[in-house]
Order: C-alpha cells, then sequence, then structure tokens
C-alpha cells in the first residue's frame, strides 16, 4: 500500500515540521485589540443621551427626536465628504460654501412654482457643481501640491462669494417638491435620514468590500507602499476631494428642502461641525490610521443631539460652536501629548537597555550621595546589593526593545 504523499513527505523529512511558536510576553501583548472607537463613541453617545434625558427630559420626546433628525442627516452627510478627506491627510474647509451656494441653486434658482422635472434638473445641477468645485479643490492639492487648509479656505471664500453675487443678500423659497422631500416622512422616520443611510451604505460598501475601497485605503495609510505597488495616488485624492464636495452638495439640498427658506450662509454652522464629528469618532486628524465612517455617522448624531441639549439647559447657540472647537483643540492636543509621551518613553526604554547604563547609574548615585556627605549609605549588605541588581535586571528584561 502507498502511503499519502503528504505522509511520505512528513517521515522522510521530519525536521522540515514546524515547531510551536511560542509567544512571548511583548507579542502576546501586541495580539490583545483595543477597544473599537466605534464601541467607544456609541457608548459615549447613549451616555450623552440618558444623562441629557435627566437634565431635559422634552429633548428625548418623540417630537424632539424626529425635529432632530433631518438636521443630524444634514450633518451626517457631509460629515462623510468630510471624513474622507481626512482620511488622505487632507482637511476640507470649503463646507460652508459649497453648502451655501448648493442650497441657493435648488431655492433661488428654479422658479417659484417649479415641478418635479425642474427641481430634479437643479438638484443635479448643484451636485455636480459639488463634484466639481471639489474636484478643482483636489487638483490644487494633488497636482500642484497646494496645501489642503489654504486650497480650500480660498475655496470657500469664493463659494460665499458667488452664492452673495447670485442672490443679492436674500434668500429664496425651495421649489414645493423638494421642501415636500424635506419635511416628509416614511413610517414615521423623515426621509432625509434615508438619504444618510444610502449614502452612508454605498461608503462603507465600497471602503470595505472592493478594490478600490481597499486602494483609498493603502494610499491613505502607507503612501509610500501605494506607490510603491502602482496605485496612482494623485487620481485617489482628487477624487476624494471631488466625492467630498458632492456630499456637501447633497447636504445642502438637504437642508434647503428642510428649511424651507435657506439663508445665504446657511452652510457656516457646518464647517466646524464636520470636523469635529470626525473627530468625536475616534478618527485621527493626520490621517495615516484606517478610519471608520460609521463611528463618524454616530459622532454626527453625538453633536446634533448635544446642540439641541445646549440649547435646551438655557445656553445660546454660540455655546455650540464653543463645544466643538473644545472637542477638536482637546482631541489634537491628547494626540500630539500621547505622541510626545510615547516618543520619551521609547527614549527613556533605550537608555535603560543601552550595555553601560549599570555603570552609569552606578557611578551618578555613588558620586551624588559622596558630594551631599551621605557617604555612609554606599555600606549596604551583599545581599542587598544583590536585591537592587536582581531588580535593575529584572526591569531592563522587561523594558527590552525586541521591536
Amino acid at each position: 500500500m502507498i502511503p499519502p504523499k503528504g505522509a511520505a513527505t512528513a517521515d522522510l523529512h521530519p525536521e522540515r515540521r514546524r515547531p510551536e511558536r511560542t509567544w512571548t510576553r511583548r507579542e502576546y501583548k501586541g495580539r490583545k485589540k483595543p477597544l473599537n472607537r466605534l464601541l467607544i463613541v456609541t457608548i459615549a453617545t447613549v451616555v450623552l443621551f440618558v444623562g441629557g434625558g435627566i437634565l431635559a427630559p422634552s429633548t428625548v420626546s418623540l417630537s424632539a427626536l424626529q425635529l432632530m433628525l433631518p438636521f443630524f442627516a444634514v450633518l451626517g452627510v457631509a460629515s462623510i465628504g468630510q471624513h474622507l478627506v481626512i482620511q488622505q491627510r487632507g482637511l476640507d474647509l470649503s463646507v460652508a460654501g459649497i453648502m451655501s451656494f448648493s442650497a441657493v441653486i435648488v431655492s433661488a434658482l428654479p422658479s417659484s412654482q417649479a415641478g418635479i422635472g425642474e427641481t430634479l434638473t437643479f438638484v443635479a445641477l448643484a451636485l455636480a457643481m459639488g463634484f466639481g468645485v471639489g474636484a478643482i479643490n483636489g487638483v490644487l492639492v494633488a497636482l500642484l501640491r497646494v496645501n489642503s487648509l489654504v486650497t480650500t479656505i480660498g475655496m470657500n471664500s469664493l463659494m460665499l462669494g458667488i452664492t452673495m453675487h447670485v442672490t443679492r443678500g436674500f434668500s429664496q423659497q425651495a421649489p414645493p417638491p423638494l421642501n415636500a422631500f424635506g419635511v416628509g416622512k416614511f413610517l414615521g422616520i423623515p426621509l432625509t435620514l434615508y438619504i444618510l443611510l444610502v449614502i452612508a451604505a454605498i461608503a462603507i460598501f465600497v471602503l470595505a468590500k472592493t478594490t478600490i475601497g481597499r486602494r483609498f485605503i493603502a494610499t491613505s495609510v502607507n503612501p509610500d507602499a501605494a506607490l510603491t505597488v502602482g496605485i496612482p495616488l494623485d487620481f485617489y485624492r482628487v477624487a476624494t476631494y471631488a466625492l467630498a464636495g458632492f456630499c456637501y452638495a447633497a447636504a445642502g439640498v438637504l437642508l434647503a428642502g428642510y428649511v424651507l427658506s435657506p439663508t445665504v450662509f446657511s452652510g457656516m454652522p457646518y464647517l466646524l461641525a464636520t470636523v469635529a464629528a470626525v473627530v468625536v469618532g475616534g478618527n485621527p486628524i493626520g490621517g495615516g490610521l484606517r478610519g471608520s465612517v460609521t463611528a463618524t455617522i454616530i459622532g454626527a448624531l453625538f453633536l446634533t443631539y448635544l446642540g439641541q441639549l445646549v440649547l435646551a439647559v438655557g445656553f445660546e447657540t454660540s455655546a455650540q460652536n464653543i463645544v466643538q472647537a473644545i472637542i477638536i483643540i482637546a482631541s489634537v492636543g491628547l494626540v500630539e501629548a500621547g505622541r510626545r509621551i510615547k516618543f520619551e518613553w521609547i527614549k527613556f526604554k533605550f537608555w535603560v537597555t543601552s550595555p553601560d547604563v549599570e555603570f552609569r547609574i552606578r557611578t551618578i548615585y555613588t558620586r551624588t550621595l559622596t558630594r551631599l556627605g551621605l557617604s555612609r549609605l554606599l555600606d549596604v549588605s551583599p545581599e542587598t546589593r544583590t536585591r537592587w541588581r536582581t531588580f535593575y535586571l529584572r526591569m531592563k528584561k522587561r523594558l527590552e526593545i525586541t521591536e
């Protein structure tokens, strides 16, 4: 009987068998997964709703939540665009201008009695405008290497100026079909929330399940490696800004449909809020790590309810901007402080594990006690000296850098 091929190979070459893997303490600790940022922001949002229900019970009533959901949908759609840009190590501050001009296109340009066909035409025009302006931002950032902050701030001012020129400073009412959609509900849920869910589902699916999404993640997490394997970085960056502009324009259309008469600067409150939503979701502003669109959307819900709660407890509207600014500054500060602490900790480990550190520690200790007139403390028993050395060797082994 002929033995199976695999068995014969194993018997003839026993030395090729793979030995069992023994994990070191450091490797075992590295395998432990940290708390997911999605779980953290979800817990924080639940705690906020519970605390808000205690402080102001009216904010968690059914009517209050239904009034809040459309604004949450607007912020969520705009935050998805900001999330994409931040994932690509950028920052888009043209949110306000694109949203404001998009709202003007669908409210000031159509006739007051526009039908469904005319309304859809101007909605498509607004979305195309957002996509085109975002693409221009991407070309300036990716191809001409202009700083993203400078580019998007300039574009934001340009779009606000065009908005003022078109409207002459006066707001107009959105056409009836758009307003009916903005305030409409299906199964008791605002239609604007369905738009958010559709856009979010598409973004999550593309990023997680498609080759384009995996390449997008690669260009943001490790651009050098992505460039090495032939991924066109500039194309993905231009596409990122274009899709972000599309999201801002869609948010502006939803906002115009819900509020009926959007102001000339209706997008200004979302300039800071979109960045804060990404930050609250646990996504680093500097990019470089894989972000979570779902966490960003929950961050938008957190901020929307927080704004409603701030007004309900008696603060002014300006308090919302203050809270959002504190969130952004605190998050950036914590990240930078964490990086600094990690750097100093690595320096300390290198110092402790250097070959001559034991001699230097002993020399410094001896000289210091001698100068202070405490040389009698140097006369310790051999047992104490052995315990000190054992403690030092254990600490050195624990801190030994094996990466």
